[in-house]
């Protein structure tokens, strides 16, 4: 209830809350018992109170009465029924999630915002009626509003939870003394793993004292860069997503090592991965962390690849001692893979692996690990017994057949392969077979060094000659022989024509395998960015679908921008008849009309032009005139009316919402 004080009451009331604070022992009253009297509350009291002790009896002389609120009129039954819908279309659009603590995207709480500012614009909703049928505390809301104000669409992102301050900082002495440490190497660059070192042995009593005694490289280095005593240069570049590109199965394999701690035992899982498709392809666990381990976690997941399908063409690996080793280094280069690292500090590089894993400790930590490996255990004996059934019956298959007798001639195929053929039959047998046999590269390279007389040691040309393809050898030696006939060469100067010759073929072979695969790889570059552009689009088209108010408002921006040219006016008629059409499908009979008529009014405002002139500003266009523009609306009101004579007949008389939240 409103009740109107005069000045005159307010600074009797205050006086006696002063009072009552100064002479509590004389004065038998509390301010609860005097705000009770007065017909006010406790927090008003002693705010009057605190203004009476800081400003004086001058601050009471400048008060006026205050006024009553005025109170929004209630809203036809039309526009309270289409109120309700889009609230409840905005909820039904988003499945909202059940339960107190109830996390939403940043996207739709943009749309919260939006929704709240149109309904108040619209229909004068207040914030706390529009916050109290969405179903979300009118603070929280504003919240959201501050937020989206400051940062925009990436303020809303669901933040950390984690506490701010560093329980685990070091003592301020400490910190102190590292610093000061600094600046004295300060003239030169510091190394930290060189300064840490330092630091632990200079201050080692200091450290023992303040129970630091094994401070961290990286914790040292922390509060020099704090102090600015590490350069730019020294810090950590900040990770980057996407620094490789996966096109197809295959192309690259992620590996990763990751630390795990099992019923007490710490033990080192390495995981084998395709980039593209994200399909484990091996894995297992060490105690320790070897190049053999690595190897033998490549060679089954290189077979499980195999067994798929897919050939691995390159391995992207970290930094890690046991991946640079000269061992795996080799067994690489012997499996054809090329060997890329990522960046240092950089795990986003291989995030799909570094996403697996942290899967992979969630279920090894949780509760579900005993049935895990109880089903692990069954699969494993099934398959061991079923290899061992299937065993027997291979062998009693196997002799049940060599015991057969066959119709050809009567014997089986055990008796047939005792029988032996002439000594001269099989002689001859073998002759025609070596020479249906084709020279292999070493064996070539041995009669062409006899054919053209080389002198360079047989060894040094064989291992010279082996690197490069057959193809290419036999057209150096045609040129070399072409070269012969031409004019006499020496034996050494042969070689060295030779030799340069096969690498100039080969190097042109190279080149031109090279140009085709770049050419290739820009071919199917370009074709997956028209299907990237086209998935923009058709993703944009279902987004306007989803949003078709937001889309309709763009689409009449371009409308009146483009209107002198009938070609863009033409295009954006279409697509305002089309997202009214859907607007319209959404509502009821007894609120489609009133929604018309607020598009209607917001198309005529001047809000609309002034946006089309802020666009028309921004993609440097010439801007209609005032006659253009206002043709151009009376266009886009008959359309209006052209699309809702249409729809009439299909527009529900009753909107059902449990169905919008069952699709």
């Amino acid at each position: 209830m409103y009740v109107k004080r005069s000045p005159e009451k307010v600074l009797r009331l205050a006086v006696l809350a002063l009072s009552i604070s100064f002479f509590d022992n004389l004065i038998k009253k509390s301010i609860k018992a005097a705000a009770l009297e007065g017909g006010v509350s406790e927090k008003q009291l002693h705010c009057w109170k605190t203004i009476l002790r800081e400003k004086g009896l001058e601050a009471f002389s400048a008060l006026k009465p205050g006024r009553r609120k005025e109170q929004c009129p209630s809203l036809p039954e039309g526009e309270t029924l289409l109120v309700y819908e889009s609230v409840n279309r905005l909820l039904a659009d988003e499945k909202k999630a059940e339960g107190r603590k109830r996390c939403f995207s940043a996207g739709f709480k943009e749309r919260i915002l939006k929704e709240r500012d149109r309904l108040k614009k619209d229909f004068g909703l207040s914030h706390e009626r529009f916050a109290g049928l969405i179903g979300i505390d009118s603070g929280v809301i504003r919240l959201w509003a501050r937020k989206h104000g400051a940062g925009g669409l990436e303020a809303l992102e669901p933040g950390s939870r984690a506490p701010k301050d560093n329980r685990k900082k070091l003592p301020p002495v400490v910190i102190e003394r590292i610093q000061h440490a600094g600046r004295k190497w300060s003239r030169r660059k510091i190394n930290t793993a060189e300064f840490g070192r330092y630091f632990r042995r200079e201050y080692r009593e200091l450290l023992l004292k303040e129970g630091h005694p094994d401070i961290a490289d990286k914790t040292i280095g922390r509060y020099l860069k704090e102090a600015g005593l590490i350069s730019r240069n020294q810090e950590r570049p900040e990770g980057k997503r996407g620094s490789f590109r996966y096109y197809f199965p295959g192309a690259q394999i992620l590996i990763d090592t990751c630390q795990v701690y099992f019923l007490g035992i710490k033990t080192y899982v390495i995981g084998v991965m395709d980039a593209f498709s994200r399909d484990v392809l091996g894995q297992s666990s060490f105690l320790r962390e070897t190049a053999k381990a690595v190897e033998k976690v490549i060679r089954t997941a290189l077979g499980e690849a195999k067994k798929s399908g897919v050939k691995a063409g390159a391995m992207v690996s970290d930094h890690g001692r046991v991946y640079k080793a000269r061992r795996t280094r080799e067994f690489l280069r012997i499996s054809g893979l090329t060997a890329i690292y990522a960046h240092p500090y950089r795990p986003q590089s291989k995030a799909a692996i570094e996403r697996y894993f942290r899967t992979l400790k969630e279920v090894l930590y949780g509760a579900g690990v005993i049935k895990l490996f109880m089903k692990g255990l069954v699969i494993v004996v099934w398959k061991r017994t079923l290899n061992f059934v299937l065993y027997v019956i291979l062998q009693g298959i196997r002799v049940q057949y060599n015991g057969r007798v066959q119709q050809a001639d009567g014997k089986s195929p055990g008796e047939r392969i005792k029988t032996r053929h002439a000594e001269r039959m099989e002689k001859a047998v073998e002759t025609v077979l070596e020479s249906r046999k084709a020279p292999s590269k070493k064996e070539s390279i041995g009669t062409l060094y006899s054919e053209l007389g080389l002198t360079v040691p047989k060894v040094r040309a064989v291992k010279e000659l082996m690197s490069y393809s057959a193809e290419s050898i036999e057209e150096a030696a045609q040129a070399l022989r072409r070269k012969l006939v031409a004019e006499d060469m020496e034996p050494l100067h042969r070689w060295y024509y030779l030799a340069k010759v096969v690498a100039n073929v080969e190097e042109r072979k190279n080149d031109a395998e090279k140009k085709d695969a770049e050419r290739i790889i820009k071919e199917e570059k370009e074709r997956m960015h028209r299907a990237e552009e086209r998935g923009k689009v058709i993703s944009q088209e279902e987004w306007n679908k989803k949003h078709p108010e937001e889309a309709l408002q763009e689409s009449v921006e371009w409308h009146l921008l483009f209107y002198p040219k009938r070609i863009g006016s033409s295009f954006y008629e279409g697509r305002i008849m089309e997202y009214t059409s859907i607007i319209l499908r959404g509502h009821s009979k007894r609120t489609a009309a009133v929604k018309l008529d607020k598009i209607g009014g917001n198309i005529l405002s001047e809000d609309s032009v002034r946006r089309m002139k802020k666009k028309a500003k921004r993609e440097g266009l010439n801007l209609p005139g005032r006659e253009q523009l206002e043709e151009a609306k009376s266009r886009i009101l008959e359309l209006l009316g052209e699309t809702y004579a249409g729809e009439k007949g299909r527009i529900p008389s009753v909107q059902n919402f449990r169905s919008l939240m069952v699709k």
